[in-house]
Order: structure tokens, then C-alpha cells, then sequence
């Protein structure tokens, strides 16, 4: 995945900024109302911004009725609309591409950028952080997205600023000598490049050059008079009173400003290349958010009448009904993998099955009970087939108890197995993205909490399915503790999968005077922790790290 970790600040208890570092399995531990599911909403909240502009939310997409934000004025730390609200979140780019703008040059014949030097410069980010800033607008008695800004590899590289009336948008603050521009030095290198020839030291062409193609363009292209422009003198660009770009489309300078000389093609690649760099990342960070998949800490229990939905509706996984729907059209193969984690004895064996029946329904005055109460002959079979093929099939899934055979309806089954299929399924179901569970273990004894942990890691080995876990179960860390162990040692039980410390995270979260703080709790290469745990730890332990 390539969201890499959120930073979050003023947002609901946190005041001070605290950032998560996101592992393929990431566990959010600490005491009642600490502040763990005030993490998970944050992510919520950045989806809902970064997808439908929506800085004022009460549902989410994906929350459904789970989850209330309450809008800005209930999010903002303290309820103190004078404080703005920050998200930052960084990416990970090695695996990813930014994406391409061309839209409004195709006319002068730019369809990709025309320099071997321009089109090499996205290619060169490997990493990116997207930082947004929301705060209250006094004069539009709303809350408004003031600033978008991006980090290129480890520097800044831009931001996009609005107006207190929110009718203009700016960009500003680019660095010409961000890391991703400059030709095989550093930015120390690149300034003292810059110092001597703003000294009028004139460096050789060649030395220049090391400087990249952005800072000459930037100097050549625009008109001079008030300064370089979007660095000592913001560039006017479109917007709709908000920060935040429109993801698909170039950025689109406003106003008179080009140089009267500038070649449209110039201007189209240093554009395209500068909206690809800040546009890009934004757009990576809303399609990443937009795979998230939320489960809640209370699942619902579908009733006796239950039908699936027909329209795609992401938050019903919030109530766990998604998991049903799944059921309810999952072709054969999907039900036996969810068999084999269910009722396995080297997994959660717990003691049941699920079974999907496909029936029609036929009625006692329908032609079909007709011909069979009176007799079926030749001529019939035809006129029943027809009829058969006109009947939908529906589906009913019913839960056997492996012991006594029994069939029963999940209304009938304890509620432990009615809240964990749901995890169950979202994690086989989900094949990218971040799942985020709260209480995973919810109503289920410490034999499938442990289970569970090995349903997380093999999904984090067999796809790219990250998992986020706002949890209060021990047994459950336990079990991840003992697989990296394992996994060290050499000595993993058959058919189980190996997990590394650099697959695991674990926070923990707590409230004091200065709101909520986040603890990184470092896990060595043998499954012990390296740092100490803040409020002790338990008798298990020495179980689960060291029995077989």
C-alpha cells in the first residue's frame, strides 16, 4: 500500500501532532476512550476530504451509522474553531506512478513531455507527503481547506494556499531544489550553485546544469518584474475556494503572467511536470483512501428475512452486513476457504460451517406444482424447464453445527460467531487496500483471538492487504509475537505463515494533559519487545511466546 503513515494534529483529543507509521498488520492498544479509534476516524475524515472536498462531515462513505464525526466544529481539538485541523500523509513510491496531466496542450502537440530531462524528473520520486490544513472560515461561516502542501522525497516542494475569503488560490513556495529536480547532487550543492551565480561568479554551463530544468524554466518562462515566480512571487492558479487541486487536471496558471517570448510547449512541460509532482500525490492519496474498507466494533446480526443489496455499498461493511452480501452470491470456492478458517482444528475450529442453498421458489398454484400434482408426462418436461428458467434463484445460507449436524440460522448461533464471520470474510474477501477492524476479538475466547492472528498474517502474505487494528485483545499480539519468533528461529508449526518484525506494529495510546500521544512499541527479531510496555504486561505471555 502506498500510504505509508498519517500525521495527525488539533483532530478530535489529539492536539499536538502524533503520527502512525502503517505495517502490512498495525495494532492500536490502549485503555477505553484513549484515543484509538480517534486514529481510525482521522483516516475517515482525510477520505472524505480528499474524495468529496467534504470538510464539515457527520457520516462517512464508508462508516455508515458506526461512525458520527459530528462535523468540524465537534472535530477540532477542544471545539476551539480558531485551531486548524492537519493531516499529513506520506506515500510510499517505489512501487507507484504518479500520474500524467497533458489536458490543454494537446493543440500545440504535447502529449508527453517533449525533454528526455523533464520526463526523467517524476520517475525520480520515491517517496511524497501530502499535508492539508483545514480551518474555520469566520466570513463563509464554514470550514475551508486553506492549504495543500507536498513533499518530494524527504524536502518541500510546494504549496497551494487560498485566501481568507477563499476566492483566490495560489501557488507558492516551490523549491527548485528539491532532490527530485537536481542532477546527481545535493541541495547543499545546488544552493552554493545558485549563491555563486546570484554573485555573478558565473558557474560553467556544465556545473549549471546539475541544477535541473525547473529552476531556469521558472526564471525564463514567467515575467520577472515582482519576482520568480512561485518562489519569491506566488502564481495565481484556478480553483473553486479551496486548497485542494482537482484530481485528473493540470494545474492552470491565472492571470498575464508568462514571459512575452515563452514557447507554449515550454510552458506545457514545466506545467505538466509541476502538476504531476503536486496534483500526482494528492490523486494517489484519495485512490488509496478510496480501497479502505472499515469494519465496526459492533456487527450486525442479519435478520431471519435478510436480503443482499443490489447497489455496492462500501459502508455496509461498517455493520458487517457486507460479509453477508458476500455470502449470499459467493461462488462455491470462496465458502470453503471460509469453511476452512472456521471450522479447521489448526485454525479457529470453531465448531461450525457455513452453508450456501440456491433454491427457487415455486408456489402451490404455479404450473410447476400443477403438473407434478397431476402427474408429469413428455409433453410437460419442456413447459417445466421454460418455467424453471423464469424463476430467480435465490440464496439461503445457513450455519451447521459441526458436532450435531443442525442447521441454524445466524440469528441462532452465539454471538461471537455472528461478530467474527464478518472479520473473517472482509479479510478473505479484500484483496488491496487498508481493512480497518475495531475489536476484531470482539465476544470470542482467547483460542480464536490467537487464531485470528494467523488469519491476518497469511492475508498479508498472499495479497496487497494491509490491516489497521484498534484492539484490546493481548492474546491476539501474543500470537504475532510468537509467529516472528518462530519465524526467527526457524521452527514454524506446519501450514502456519512466517511474520517478520517489519510486518508488525504496535502502538500504544493513551489521554494526558496535552491530549492524546501515541508510544511505538519496538519488536525485535526474536518476538520481544524492545521497548517497555507502558502499563505492564500479563501471565499469558510466557504461555504463548514459549508453548508449543
Amino acid at each position: 500500500m502506498p500510504i505509508s503513515s498519517i500525521t495527525i494534529e488539533n483532530f478530535k483529543g489529539i492536539k499536538e501532532p502524533i503520527r502512525v507509521d502503517f505495517k502490512p498488520i498495525t495494532l492500536l492498544f490502549g485503555p477505553n476512550s484513549a484515543g484509538k479509534s480517534t486514529i481510525v476516524q482521522a483516516l475517515h475524515y482525510a477520505l472524505e476530504i480528499f474524495e468529496r472536498n467534504n470538510l464539515d462531515p457527520d457520516r462517512t462513505s464508508i462508516g455508515g451509522k458506526a461512525v458520527d464525526l459530528g462535523g468540524f466544529e465537534t472535530l477540532v481539538y477542544n471545539h476551539d474553531v480558531s485551531n486548524p485541523i492537519r493531516l499529513k500523509i506520506d506515500l510510499d513510491l517505489h512501487d507507484e506512478d504518479l500520474p500524467q496531466y497533458f489536458d490543454g496542450y494537446e493543440d500545440v502537440g504535447l502529449s508527453q513531455f517533449s525533454s528526455k530531462q523533464i520526463w526523467e524528473i517524476p520517475m525520480r520520486a520515491m517517496c511524497a507527503a501530502v499535508e492539508i490544513t483545514a480551518r474555520w472560515n469566520h466570513q463563509l461561516s464554514r470550514p475551508v481547506l486553506s492549504q495543500y502542501r507536498v513533499d518530494i522525497n524527504g524536502a518541500r516542494l510546494a504549496t497551494i494556499r487560498t485566501t481568507d475569503d477563499g476566492k483566490q488560490v495560489f501557488l507558492s513556495n516551490i523549491n527548485p531544489l528539491n532532490p527530485v529536480f537536481l542532477e546527481n547532487i545535493s541541495p547543499d550543492e545546488a544552493m552554493d550553485i545558485v549563491k555563486r551565480y546570484l554573485a555573478e561568479e558565473s558557474p560553467g554551463e556544465e556545473e549549471f546544469q546539475k541544477l535541473g530544468p525547473i529552476l531556469p524554466a521558472l526564471m525564463e518562462n514567467f515575467k520577472l518584474e515582482d519576482g520568480i515566480a512561485g518562489m519569491t512571487q506566488a502564481i495565481g492558479i484556478a480553483g473553486a475556494g479551496t486548497a485542494m487541486p482537482q484530481w485528473g487536471r493540470a494545474l492552470e496558471v491565472q492571470g498575464p503572467i508568462w514571459a512575452d517570448d515563452t514557447d507554449p510547449i515550454a510552458q506545457g512541460n514545466l506545467l505538466m511536470c509541476l502538476s504531476t509532482l503536486i496534483v500526482g500525490p494528492g490523486e494517489v492519496v484519495r485512490d488509496e483512501l478510496k480501497k479502505m474498507c472499515y469494519i465496526g466494533p459492533i456487527r450486525e446480526i442479519p435478520p431471519r428475512n435478510f436480503t443482499p443489496e443490489r447497489t455496492p455499498d462500501p459502508s455496509r461493511w461498517s455493520s458487517g452486513l457486507k460479509g453477508w452480501d458476500i455470502l449470499y452470491t459467493a461462488e462455491r470456492g470462496f465458502v470453503e476457504r471460509v469453511n476452512r478458517w472456521l471450522n479447521r482444528a489448526d485454525r479457529l475450529d470453531a465448531g461450525y460451517s457455513i452453508e450456501v442453498k440456491r433454491f427457487r421458489e415455486i408456489g402451490e398454484d404455479d404450473p410447476i406444482s400443477v403438473f407434478i400434482n397431476e402427474g408429469v408426462g413428455l409433453e410437460e418436461i419442456d413447459i417445466i424447464q421454460r418455467r424453471l428458467n423464469e424463476i430467480p434463484i435465490k440464496s439461503r445460507v445457513t450455519i451447521r453445527e459441526e458436532k450435531t449436524g443442525i442447521e441454524l440460522m445466524p440469528q441462532d448461533v452465539g454471538v461471537g460467531i455472528s461478530q467474527t464471520l464478518p472479520v473473517i470474510i472482509g479479510a478473505l474477501h479484500i484483496k488491496e487496500g487498508m481493512l480497518a477492524i475495531e475489536q476484531p476479538e470482539l465476544h470470542i475466547h482467547p483460542a480464536l483471538q490467537v487464531a485470528l492472528g494467523d488469519l491476518f498474517i497469511s492475508r498479508v502474505q498472499a495479497e496487497n492487504l494491509f490491516f489497521l487494528l484498534e484492539t484490546h485483545s493481548e492474546h491476539l499480539m501474543l500470537r504475532f509475537l510468537r509467529r516472528i519468533r518462530e519465524t526467527d528461529e526457524g521452527n514454524l508449526p506446519p501450514g502456519k505463515d512466517p511474520l517478520r518484525p517489519d510486518q508488525l506494529a504496535v502502538y500504544y495510546v493513551e489521554q494526558g494533559e496535552m491530549g492524546v500521544s501515541v508510544l511505538p512499541i519496538r519488536i525485535s527479531e526474536d518476538g520481544e519487545f524492545i521497548d517497555r510496555w507502558p502499563k505492564g504486561f500479563f501471565s499469558e505471555r510466557m504461555e504463548e511466546l514459549f508453548g508449543k
